[in-house]
């Protein structure tokens, strides 16, 4: 499985990088519309990349595969940023900028176990983004003294709307803004359910959760589609047990009595 899932993961990048040149050749070429497009392509590979990652369980490699591809997603948010620049569609381009600083800061979050390639790059990365920020703040406002056709020319671009999709279908994933947002590790605070009833992750009742996913769960191939389901539905099912005092409080009493149970049969 874990060989599996890395295949899948590695051959993810390789059509993200295959898909990424050809977008920075059309730019080159000023085909704009078309470098969107392949960059439309790109995006798609990278969110295959973090659903990839949504099912390792390794920590150390789980770590090293979200860092690899939150960078990829900078990377990419500067390209379509820059790309957009280029096309003087400002606006546009301060849409991902924004992008740019959301991925920034899931990345900073990991910059403790950056090698000093990775660190230089991220510098590079802030640096750029700071660049981009400022000379789209400039270019809104003279786009703001273009007549309207020329506006609705610019706008009218497909790609654009496939670039926002696809975000949008990033970030409307749970289980993939968990790893954006640094929810690395199995055997962290991702006890979603039993965090929302208990109103902390920092509980004995959850350590005993974790312990056993690690040491039951996860060690066979249903429970570890057990978990991989879990993490998929459970953010939701949180959500709701939270606005829900009553529930909430009957949902923890009967968590209780399972992580009794569980230390009971273990000692």
């Amino acid at each position: 499985m874990a060989n599996f899932v890395e295949r899948e993961w590695e051959k993810a990048l390789n059509n993200f990088n295959y898909s990424f040149k050809l977008g920075q050749n059309h730019e080159r070429n000023e085909n704009y519309s078309e470098a969107l497009n392949q960059y439309a392509y790109s995006l798609s590979y990278i969110h295959d990349s973090f659903m990839y990652i949504g099912n390792w369980l390794d920590t150390a490699s789980l770590r090293k595969a979200t860092i690899d591809s939150i960078f990829l997603l900078n990377l990419l948010c500067n390209r379509i940023t820059k790309c957009l620049h280029s096309n003087q569609q400002f606006k546009h381009a301060d849409i991902f900028c924004k992008h740019n600083r959301l991925a920034l800061k899931s990345l900073e979050t990991y910059s403790v176990y950056f090698d000093h390639q990775q660190l230089e790059q991220y510098k590079k990365l802030c640096a750029e983004a700071d660049f981009m920020e400022n000379n789209g703040e400039l270019g809104i406002l003279a786009e703001q003294h273009m007549n309207v056709d020329e506006k609705a020319i610019l706008l009218n671009n497909e790609s654009f709307e496939k670039l926002c999709t696809k975000f949008d279908e990033i970030y409307s994933n749970k289980s993939i803004l968990l790893k954006l947002n640094n929810e690395s590790s199995t055997s962290d605070s991702s006890c979603f359910i039993a965090t929302a009833a208990y109103s902390t992750n920092q509980h004995p009742d959850l350590d005993t959760f974790r312990q056993f996913r690690d040491d039951k769960l996860l060690t066979n191939i249903f429970g570890k589609a057990f978990v991989k389901g879990y993490y998929k539905f459970s953010p939701e099912l949180a959500e709701y047990i939270s606005s829900k005092p009553a529930f909430k409080n009957f949902v923890r009493k009967q968590l209780e009595n399972i992580a009794r149970k569980i230390r009971k049969h273990k000692s």
